[in-house]
C-alpha cells in the first residue's frame, strides 16, 4: 500500500494504492520442514510502544535486521524478541508462528 495523491510531506493519505504481489517460492530456510536453533533477543526489540509494530509496513523489519544477523552469527536460524518495555514476556518470532507448550497434558493424565 502507498499514497497515491500528488504531495510530498509527511501526513495520512487520504488516497492510496494497494497492491499484490504474488510468485512461487521455495523452502524458508535450508533443509525444508525441521527444528531450528532459535536465538532470544535481549539487546533489541522489533515493535516498541507507540510504534508501528501492530501495522503491517516496510520500516518494521528494518529493526529485526541486526538481530537477525547476530542470531545467525551465534548458529540460530531465527530471532526470538522479548517485549520493548521489561524484556520478559514473549512478543514475537521474527519469520513464523512461534507455539510454546508449558506443560504435557498427556503425561500428568497418568499420576
Amino acid at each position: 500500500m502507498i499514497a497515491n495523491e500528488d504531495f510530498l510531506r509527511v501526513c495520512p493519505a487520504l488516497r492510496v494504492a494497494y497492491y499484490v504481489i504474488a510468485s512461487p517460492a521455495g523452502a524458508y530456510f535450508n533443509g525444508g520442514i525441521k527444528p531450528i536453533s532459535i536465538w532470544i533477543s535481549r539487546g533489541y526489540a522489533r515493535a516498541g510502544r507507540g510504534g508501528t509494530g501492530s501495522a503491517k509496513c516496510g520500516g518494521n523489519y528494518a529493526s529485526s535486521l541486526l538481530p537477525q544477523r547476530e542470531a545467525v552469527e551465534n548458529g540460530c536460524a531465527q530471532v526470538l524478541f522479548l517485549d520493548a518495555e521489561t524484556n520478559t514476556y514473549v512478543e514475537e518470532l521474527g519469520g513464523m508462528n512461534v507455539f510454546l507448550v508449558q506443560k504435557d497434558a498427556a503425561s500428568s493424565r497418568h499420576r
